[in-house]
């Protein structure tokens, strides 16, 4: 595909106030999160959408299927949900401006920095889970998942005693495409994401990895310069094994509120 995008989703909790920050994706794109926090009811969840800068292109990230899925998941068993295109804002990395270490500061988990992500930050620290998707290019998550993981991992991050200072828990999910087979992902990626996503350990909850290996990259490879690839065996894999990951993918957000209950 041709644009690199970002999604977030996040689900609330009744009573906490209103999500109004949501992007819808469909192309073909970089990177992705949701979010989600407890319960809202026993009546199925709901969702607010606000796209902005929509972009035209015939492809479907494979990784925005999942996060939808995963956003439909979270919404069966009872939560808000909002979804956001990450590449619909204009925001940075962190800027090492130190901000967030200056002594005497209420709540230096949060991010000094001050732009459109700032209002996606404030939403990951009151959910209970951050689900994120990204594919891989170059052995790497796309740039937009690393700035929003800098911005949200960074503030937490004691430099007194390299503890973390949120009070809070959210658990993250990181659901990754790639071209490569899974044995490849094991032997080279899998490590090398660990300790990729570890920053989210700041965040005091579980980070939990999902590969999804062998994707399909177009609907139709005859119309681009990819002859390094078997659109027949791209496409048996997708439909061999694509299902099953977007049952994952429903799970990972329908089981969300049932593993913090188990925790508390």
């Amino acid at each position: 595909m041709l644009t690199a995008t970002g999604t977030v989703c996040l689900r609330k909790s009744p009573g906490s106030d209103e999500l109004t920050l949501s992007a819808k994706t469909q192309y073909r794109s970089a990177a992705g999160a949701c979010l989600y926090t407890q319960k809202c009811g026993d009546q199925g969840g709901t969702h607010h959408e606000n796209s902005h800068h929509k972009r035209q292109s015939a492809e479907k990230p494979e990784h925005g299927r999942l996060l939808r899925q995963a956003q439909k998941g979270a919404e069966a068993a009872g939560h808000e949900t909002l979804y956001v295109d990450l590449y619909d804002l204009r925001f940075t990395g962190c800027r090492s401006c130190l901000g967030c270490k200056r002594r005497g500061i209420a709540e230096p988990w949060r991010c000094c920095i001050k732009d459109e992500l700032s209002p996606v930050l404030e939403e990951i620290i009151r959910a209970d889970h951050l689900i994120l998707g990204s594919p891989i290019y170059f052995s790497q998550p796309t740039g937009e998942l690393r700035m929003l993981l800098e911005r949200a991992c960074f503030p937490p991050l004691s430099y007194n005693d390299y503890s973390s200072l949120f009070p809070g828990r959210v658990d993250v999910t990181v659901f990754l495409t790639m071209n490569c087979p899974p044995a490849h992902y094991e032997s080279e990626y899998q490590a090398a994401m660990e300790e990729y996503f570890g920053p989210f350990h700041s965040l005091n909850g579980r980070v939990e990895i999902i590969p999804v290996c062998d994707t399909l990259q177009v609907d139709d490879y005859s119309r681009y310069e990819m002859r390094g690839f078997s659109e027949e065996h791209k496409k048996a894999v997708h439909e061999q094994e694509f299902p099953a990951a977007l049952a994952r993918a429903f799970e990972v957000g329908r089981r969300g509120c049932a593993a913090q209950e188990e925790l508390n």
